[in-house]
């Protein structure tokens, strides 16, 4: 190209930075081949040298604009809001931030110095004088640096940063500020300092154990209460000394195994109960509850949780259990236990081929007349001296149970043949000749004894437990019929006598009818007042060949045959009509209560809800007077309907008792949830009280219980003054009993009510 414009030679000189780097070259073109002359050379060198420096200072402009460009859009988009004030005090720059923060108005930012805008920022602070006293320091002295924060009228506080802009040079440009909003920071620290502190006083006065242990079984910290619950001084004491959890807490190291799977599964272990060892070496029952502590990425750092000491809970649950199947005067086994052993045995029998065993039903000859004519409390003794001496003619293996009043059941197993049967039942009847000392009296009595016998060879074929149970029944009343003080084996040939059972079905089913059921009243009574508060209804048979048939005979029949539905709302709508009646006639107030009894047959049958609501519609007795009675064995079984019932009957208005309270088993934490009002405390507790203090812990245990679930509690089976006291002393309000009545007939019950003047405690 530049031949083409008649250059014939050129000289090219490069152009040097001040770094050594090469930024272009100089380029001298001749018309004809010659070199620069010394002045040429000389004019190139300062040319060369000026281009240096303008090329240098072009790039240093390009990235100096870049830079600034940079820094500004960073403070725009930073969340500080920052100030720059150069050395003159003058406005350098700031950023949106800042302005939004203290929401500047542009009269005091378009003001060169920042004179005004301090004074418009000691306007907003709460304390100005003491960011003024910052501003005077580090203006006199400008290396310095300064860190702080300023509460604003409004509330918020800013954090602030002030330091001063030196060039590597050491020379001072003015100062940079940087302020930070930490309203929002420091209510969560403020929340979180509150939280910790309120965290820390629960800890430290919980009445329930707290604690944080490791992955290996120790403990990391524990409150005053865990220490105390296992008996040590100070939780220091607690943490140091235990350094195994599993062996020096659990008195069964397998149920800390227990525990750790269960924790190690579910990350989360609930209401785990284990017995533990205290300090001084006895043991208590404790409920934990722990879960496990993981950081952000899953990893196991601790266990924390609580412990709380149930053994007082668990001595009651064991009361309530020994209860439910053991027979709380004798110790023996109770209906349902034997039942539920006797079931074993069968099914045991139907596995294995030729197992043999039988029941015997044993029962005391003239009890009766020895309870009528002596008391209920030589009643008392004499069954308890009667069950030893049964006991010491047993086996270890046999079981024996009170299934009721004086009526006994034995399970003899392995038995040989009947033989070997008949000859218990013959040491039985031997060891009831000898006499019975009772309160310094000799008492004699036998007992007639019923076997049934279950072997594979036998004529009669047994699938059911109460089949055996009422077959050696039956036995036993052959045996009262043949002169009592023996025994009978069940035949085919009893077999027959089941037809005067089916006969007594029938008239049963005809007694409704032929208005042959009759309601006696018991009262219940106010143990404060001596008042009436309410009675309970009791149906009687009158048998036109029989007489007065037991409640304890047909009512069971009825529950088997599903009778007891008629008969249920018989008595239900007898009783409302009777209650109703009274009311009119001003024998009682609105606010007593007629207590039914309603049977389990009753509740799982459909429409009893809309029957009780039929029923007290037709008689007119409003539902707070109506107080319907279920037992606890009832709520057991079928929970689901049965709440489901109680639920609506208490929507009517009706009220609810939970009968013979104590003799089941009732869950206790169960209870709670069921709209019970009323808890009747049963007889056989109530008996015993006055008597060396018997019973009252558990009785206590009952009434407080009811007073813990906002309930009434009534006991029954009062029958002296003493007992009166007792209860009213441990907070029992209503009591239903001998001492204030017998169950008496509508009539009997206005003439009791016109003598007593309504008072039954004077």
């Amino acid at each position: 190209m530049a031949l083409s414009k008649g250059l014939q030679a050129s000289w090219l000189i490069p152009i040097f930075g001040s770094q050594g780097w090469v930024l272009g070259a100089f380029a001298l073109y001749y018309s004809r081949p010659q070199t620069p002359s010394s002045q040429e050379e000389e004019l190139i060198e300062i040319a060369t040298n000026l281009a240096s420096i303008a090329i240098e200072r072009q790039q240093i402009e390009c990235e100096l604009g870049r830079t600034n460009s940079l820094l500004k859009a960073q403070q725009q988009a930073d969340i500080d809001g920052i100030l720059h004030v150069d050395e003159n005090r003058q406005i350098a720059s700031y950023n949106e931030r800042l302005i939004s923060m203290w929401e500047v108005p542009d009269r005091v930012l378009n003001y060169r110095y920042d004179k005004k805008l301090l004074t418009f920022i000691l306007s907003k602070i709460k304390n100005g004088e003491k960011f003024r006293a910052i501003v005077e320091s580090i203006s006199r002295n400008p290396k310095a640096q300064k860190r702080d924060e300023v509460r604003l009228k409004d509330g918020r506080i800013f954090d602030f940063y002030s330091g001063p802009v030196i060039s590597s040079g050491g020379k001072y440009y003015g100062r940079m500020w940087y302020f930070r909003d930490v309203t929002e920071s420091r209510s969560y620290e403020m929340a979180l300092r509150e939280a910790e502190e309120k965290y820390r006083d629960i800890f430290e006065n919980a009445i329930e154990g707290i604690f944080q242990s490791t992955i290996d079984g120790r403990y990391l910290s524990a409150n005053y209460a865990l220490a105390r619950i296992y008996g040590y001084d100070s939780p220091e004491d607690f943490v140091g000394s235990i350094l195994d959890i599993g062996t020096q807490l659990y008195v069964d190291p397998n149920r800390r195994g227990d525990f750790i799977r269960l924790l190690e599964k579910k990350d989360k272990v609930s209401n785990f109960e284990f017995q533990a060892y205290r300090k001084d070496g006895c043991t208590i029952w404790v409920s934990e509850n722990c879960r496990a502590v993981r950081d952000g990425e899953g990893s196991l750092l601790y266990y924390e949780g609580t412990v709380e000491d149930i053994s007082d809970r668990k001595q009651t649950e064991e009361k309530l259990l020994q209860n439910a199947f053991y027979d709380p005067l004798t110790g023996l086994f109770n209906r349902a236990a034997f039942m539920e052993k006797l079931q074993e045995s069968l099914f045991h029998s139907q596995q294995i081929p030729n197992t043999l065993f039988a029941v015997l039903f044993i029962d005391l000859d003239r009890f009766k007349v020895i309870n009528d004519s002596l008391g209920h409390q030589v009643g008392d003794l004499l069954l308890v001296q009667l069950s030893n001496r049964l006991k010491n003619c047993l086996r270890e293996k046999d079981a024996l149970a009170r299934l009721s009043g004086d009526e006994f059941a034995l399970l003899v197993e392995d038995v040989g043949d009947l033989a070997e049967v008949t000859e218990i039942a013959d040491r039985l009847q031997k060891a009831l000749t000898l006499p019975f000392i009772l309160e310094r009296q000799e008492v004699f009595t036998s007992a007639s004894i019923g076997i049934a016998f279950n072997h594979s060879n036998s004529e009669i074929v047994y699938n059911y437990p109460e089949h055996l149970l009422r077959d050696a029944s039956t036995a036993m009343y052959h045996a009262k019929k043949a002169g009592k003080a023996c025994y009978r084996v069940f035949n085919s040939t009893m077999q027959t006598n089941f037809l005067g059972r089916l006969q007594l079905e029938t008239d049963l089913r005809r007694a409704i009818e032929r208005e042959e059921l009759r309601l006696h009243y018991q009262l219940i009574v106010s143990l404060l007042t001596g008042h009436i508060s309410g009675f309970e209804a009791l149906v009687r048979w009158q048998h036109p060949q029989f007489g007065l048939v037991s409640p304890g005979r047909f009512i069971p029949l009825a529950e088997e045959t599903g009778l007891i539905v008629p008969i249920g709302e018989w008595v239900l709508r007898e009783a409302c009509r009777q209650m109703e009646r009274w009311q009119s006639e001003g024998l009682v107030n609105n606010i007593a209560s007629m207590s039914v009894n309603v049977a389990g047959r009753q509740f799982v049958e459909l429409g009893l809800v809309k029957k009780v609501q039929d029923i007290l519609e037709e008689t007119g007795l409003a539902p707070s007077n109506l107080r319907i009675e279920i037992t606890e064995g009832v709520i057991m079984e079928s929970v689901g309907s049965v709440t489901t019932q109680l639920d609506n009957l208490c929507e009517l208005g009706v009220q609810l008792s939970l009968d013979d309270f104590g003799t089941g088993y009732s869950s206790l934490t169960r209870l709670q949830s069921f709209p019970i009002d009323t808890l009747k405390i049963d007889r056989s507790f109530v008996s015993k009280l006055g008597k060396n203090g018997e019973n009252l812990e558990i009785v206590q245990t009952i009434i407080n219980l009811a007073l813990h679930l906002g309930m009434n509690a009534i006991a029954e089976g009062v029958e002296t003054p003493e007992q009166v006291l007792i209860l009213k002393n441990l907070g029992c309000h209503y009591g239903q009993g001998y001492l204030f009545s017998k169950p008496l007939n509508s009539e009997e019950i206005v003439g009791l009510i016109t003598d007593k003047s309504s008072n039954f405690l004077s």
